[in-house]
Order: structure tokens, then C-alpha cells, then sequence
């Protein structure tokens, strides 16, 4: 399974921090997104908790 997701047209993104990581009250520096998607989207809701569930599994080790 490809762990890319490519999200719709109407999919707003929000607070994107992807070409330099930020540090919030002191933590690690980290890359985020905020995606703010239309409530009628259920599909690409699910694709994009499906590609982070794999992510996760693939990359268990360097979590921990």
C-alpha cells in the first residue's frame, strides 16, 4: 500500500509548516499540516487514516 495521499480540490490546507520543521513550546522541531476537509468527504478522510495507520506500522521502530 503507497502511504501517498493526494488530497481533492477541495481540501484546504492549513497552518503548513512542510519546508521547515517548527518547535512548539519548546519541543522537537517537527513538520506538520492541518488539512480542513469538507464533512461531506468521508473517503478521502479514511484514505488519509489509512495512509497514517501504515506509516506507522512501517516505521514502529523509529517511533519508539
Amino acid at each position: 500500500m503507497s502511504t501517498k495521499v493526494i488530497t481533492d480540490p477541495d481540501t484546504r490546507w492549513s497552518y503548513v509548516h512542510v519546508w521547515d520543521p517548527t518547535s512548539y513550546n519548546g519541543g522537537k522541531p517537527k513538520y506538520s499540516v492541518s488539512l480542513i476537509i469538507p464533512k461531506d468527504n468521508q473517503a478521502m478522510v479514511d484514505k488519509i487514516n489509512a495512509a497514517i495507520s501504515e506509516e506507522i506500522k512501517e516505521n514502529d521502530s523509529i517511533l519508539k
